[in-house]
């Protein structure tokens, strides 16, 4: 990923919904309207930032331009999923991470790769030669699901990967467009009947272990010039991790009001863990398996992607 293609979505950001009035100096945050990206939303819902002396606005963008706007001026802090900070990271991009977020782990699963229910796919090696579809390619959902392929029997080097809107996925599959899918919840919940799961998307990164699938990152220029609100920010992140991992039936309800999902359907699917500590452990299976695949162009050691004094 070049700088030009990260700057290019900034000018064609879509109408986002800023959640309160910004004043001029508060701190502008971006999520995604996911759980996977709703740690900030938390503590600004619970009043942890107001606590921390924290002034900020959070708006809601649409996952793939959260890294255009740290980039392009147009916030200060976003949360972004670990490839995408990892790409910008190894290309030089300025990009510091304040902390850690949410947590892939097996005993919770959040991301399936998934087929028509009558499709002859059962496993890795029935998708030799097949197309996936998936949010974006070249990121780190391609590089786990590669990595699945090769350890249970598949060839990784004979898949197409195309990109999908993730609502459009379960229709592409239907339709034969696509002969399987990366599908994350809540939209794999949404869809059951219609795909049918032949396996776990990030099942084969870091051996079975939790490990890092976002994180709260700021744009590097800003988190230099300003160390205090660097750290207080961490700290709030950190604090919020540890109330939502404590307390899921309160996470459950703000993530129903930021994702405009029912609270039950919310509550049915698999919850979230989050990281409570910054730890490079976390991040490095991520670096290590997207290297792996040749997405990053190389290795690189995740404690480099953490601001000074977090």
């Amino acid at each position: 990923m070049r700088r030009s293609r990260l700057l290019a979505g900034c000018a064609a950001f879509v109408a986002a919904t800023t959640v309160r009035a910004r004043a001029a100096d508060a701190v502008r945050i971006g999520i995604a309207a996911t759980e996977e990206s709703a740690l900030p939303f938390f503590a600004l819902e619970n009043g942890f930032f107001k606590d921390a002396g924290l002034d900020v606005a959070l708006t809601v963008f649409p996952p793939n331009q959260l890294m255009q706007g740290l980039l392009g001026g147009s916030l200060e802090i976003g949360v972004s999923n670990s490839g995408a900070t990892a790409l910008a990271h190894v290309h030089g991009l300025p990009i510091s991470l304040l902390a850690c977020g949410a947590l892939y782990s097996p005993r919770q699963p959040i991301s399936h790769v998934v087929t028509h229910p009558a499709a002859p796919i059962h496993g890795a090696k029935d998708l030799a030669g097949k197309t996936i579809g998936l949010l974006a390619i070249r990121d780190m959902a391609q590089a786990a699901v590669m990595q699945w392929l090769d350890v249970n029997g598949g060839d990784s080097k004979s898949v197409h990967f195309v990109e999908v809107p993730p609502l459009a996925l379960a229709a592409a599959v239907q339709s034969g467009r696509i002969d399987a899918a990366i599908m994350n919840e809540p939209n794999f919940s949404n869809a059951k009947g219609l795909v049918r799961e032949i396996g776990l998307t990030y099942a084969a990164v870091a051996g079975g272990k939790p490990f890092a699938a976002t994180g709260v990152t700021a744009n590097k220029t800003w988190a230099d010039a300003n160390p205090a609100a660097v750290k207080r920010f961490a700290a709030v992140m950190h604090q919020t991790a540890q109330w939502t991992n404590r307390d899921h039936d309160e996470a459950a309800t703000l993530i129903a009001k930021l994702t405009k999902i029912d609270p039950e359907v919310v509550r049915s699917i698999p919850r979230v863990e989050w990281a409570e500590v910054n730890a490079p452990g976390l991040l490095q299976p991520v670096v290590d398996v997207m290297a792996h695949y040749a997405i990053l162009p190389q290795r690189f050691v995740a404690q480099e992607l953490f601001a000074p004094g977090v």
